[in-house]
């Protein structure tokens, strides 16, 4: 095949020896075998033979070096060194739809195999004709709606949901990784038409155009260009879709957001994102639960009003059974969730923490000596409790809410915590022992004011380990 292929006197030989190693790859059989096609030397012919003026030879050959950039990085490259990527990007302004939609699904391998690869591609100016096929298709889409009646079934070709489909997937691409990061300014030419997409009658389209949404909303000064574009009352709307594939790219758009500014976070409140987040936690996708705690994670890292929304919303009670969850990574963000509330809300908020059970489920997860991140927020939590119940009627000369942390177990939680080998937990346990062991009278309010509210630690990004008790 391979001999085949290098020939330059018979069309129609090579042409068929490139369509059997595009098969041999396409196999859902066996492993493909990608290494032992690219160690015959064969990728730069086959990018040479996408020159040719045949469209079954440029298809055959895009095919199969699109499967060959799908393998890994190593392999991928391999492909990008044979300099595949001008050529693949010329194609896409093909006269054949299917030539340009081979050429785009290569591209969005290459891009989202890394960042520097997805770099090249910007670098070799795959925008232009990448918005051109995608609005070009978006068009073609739209319009086949515009002339159906109501009641009638909507024919629409496949070539054109393919190319929207491909075309939207590999713009994500574009959006994605670190080290380093997409540059916004870059993708901010696109952003009209993907506010477009996301609300299309197509699943994999729309998924694919929350992933870029969510890609974006992690860039630098992403939310608020989220926001400014008018996608937030779209991304509330698709927490409620009944697609995992769409929920979970909408989900951490969404807590991206609320992870911004007080002004970001309550943009979603007043679209009505905690009521769509309600349901969310009792996902039986795990990975769904666990972005469902973080989102509300930053809420309740926000104002003591934001907190007062969440509990108006109902979310207390399925955040305190999420910190029961078989899952520990959907506990923990449950557990930040909880203990945030209490660090931001009010006494009022405070007591209603209580009445629920968040001192009993806070110390059962201290009890699970998670990350020392995680035990420190949770300290913190209980320290404020405690701070609460201290401005509370005493019971027999006894913090109410220190006697609860007794009966449930958390000051011997608490104490074994002590022999930690981290040094923010020993020193957070210390702290939450003397609220609950010595005699109040000797503690002092001023004591206790400053530490909290300025001490460095940024719970919303989850990131600062300067934690002060």
């Amino acid at each position: 095949l391979v001999q085949d292929v290098f020939r330059n006197d018979d069309i129609e030989v090579v042409r068929t020896a490139a369509t059997q190693i595009r098969r041999l790859l396409s196999s859902s059989k066996q492993s493909p075998p990608l290494s032992h096609v690219i160690q015959t030397g064969v990728v730069p012919r086959l990018v040479q033979l996408m020159a040719y003026d045949d469209d079954q030879m440029r298809i055959e050959t895009a095919w199969t070096l699109t499967n060959l950039a799908s393998g890994t990085a190593e392999q991928t490259q391999v492909v990008v060194n044979a300099d595949s990527v001008p050529v693949f990007i010329h194609l896409l302004r093909d006269k054949n739809p299917s030539v340009a939609e081979q050429c785009m699904w290569a591209l969005g391998n290459i891009a989202g195999d890394r960042p520097q690869l997805r770099n090249l591609t910007m670098q070799h100016k795959i925008l232009p004709p990448l918005l051109h096929l995608l609005e070009e298709s978006y068009n073609a889409y739209t319009e086949c709606f515009n002339h159906t009646d109501e009641n009638d079934e909507v024919h629409i070709p496949k070539q054109t949901v393919n190319m929207m489909r491909t075309c939207t997937w590999t713009f994500s691409n574009l959006c994605r990784g670190k080290n380093p990061t997409a540059e916004l300014d870059t993708l901010r030419p696109a952003l009209p038409l993907l506010s477009k997409l996301v609300r299309v009658n197509d699943r994999a389209t729309i998924a694919d155009a929350c992933w870029a949404c969510s890609f974006i909303s992690d860039l630098p000064n992403g939310v608020q260009t989220i926001l400014d574009y008018f996608f937030a009352p779209r991304l509330v709307e698709l927490l409620r879709c009944d697609s995992a594939d769409i929920v979970s790219p909408t989900l951490r758009a969404i807590g991206n957001i609320v992870a911004g500014n007080e002004g970001q976070t309550q943009s979603i409140i007043n679209l009505g994102g905690l009521s769509s987040l309600l349901s969310l936690l009792g996902h039986e996708k795990a990975h769904i639960r666990k972005e469902s705690c973080w989102a509300l994670s930053n809420v309740t890292a926000g104002t003591a009003d934001q907190v007062a929304y969440v509990i108006e919303a109902g979310l207390v009670p399925p955040l305190l059974r999420c910190m029961e969850d078989p899952e520990e990574r959907v506990c923990k963000e449950a557990s930040w969730a909880v203990a945030n509330a209490a660090h931001s809300g009010q006494d009022t908020t405070i007591h209603y923490l209580v009445e629920q059970g968040a001192i009993e489920k806070l110390c059962g997860v201290l009890r699970l000596k998670t990350d020392p991140k995680t035990l420190c927020v949770i300290l913190l939590g209980l320290k404020k409790i405690l701070m609460a119940g201290r401005r509370l009627p005493s019971l027999d000369g006894q913090n109410p809410f220190a006697i609860k942390v007794q009966e449930c177990g958390g000051v011997e939680t608490i104490t074994g915590l002590k022999d930690h080998d981290n040094q923010k937990v020993y020193e957070g346990c210390v702290k939450v022992l003397d609220y609950i062991l010595v005699d109040e009278s000797a503690i002092q309010d001023t004591q206790i004011t400053a530490t909290d509210q300025n001490n460095g630690y940024v719970f919303q990004t989850q990131q600062n380990n300067n934690f002060q008790f």
